[in-house]
């Protein structure tokens, strides 16, 4: 059988948290709340993320493990750096001057 979900705090439903997230660390509940996932906090924590990945990419490169794979692993992971930063780019800035330019 499973676990009832936990009862939502009137902390949570108060700061717009979704109750599912009642649980978490606050830090991750606020991160991880709705309409949240295009802010400047994301977008460095994504890079953060990024630059651990990278690390690890070139620790695999150094130590020689998947010779050929981890080069083009990384080829992909770069395209993905690239992409998703292009993605933030183009949706907190040009995102923001398209707003001033409709309030104009």
């Amino acid at each position: 059988m499973a676990e009832p979900r936990p009862k939502p705090d009137a902390a949570a439903l108060s700061e717009g948290l979704d109750p599912m997230l009642s649980g978490a660390p606050k830090w991750l509940a606020w991160l991880l709340r709705p309409g949240s996932s295009l802010s400047a906090a994301m977008w460095v924590f994504l890079n953060s993320i990024f630059v651990a990945l990278f690390a690890v990419i070139a620790l695999l490169y150094y130590m020689d493990v998947g010779g050929i794979h981890t080069i083009i692993f990384g080829l992909l992971f770069l395209g993905l750096v690239l992409s998703a930063n292009w993605l933030f780019y183009e949706v907190m800035v040009r995102g923001s001057a398209d707003g001033r330019a409709k309030a104009d």
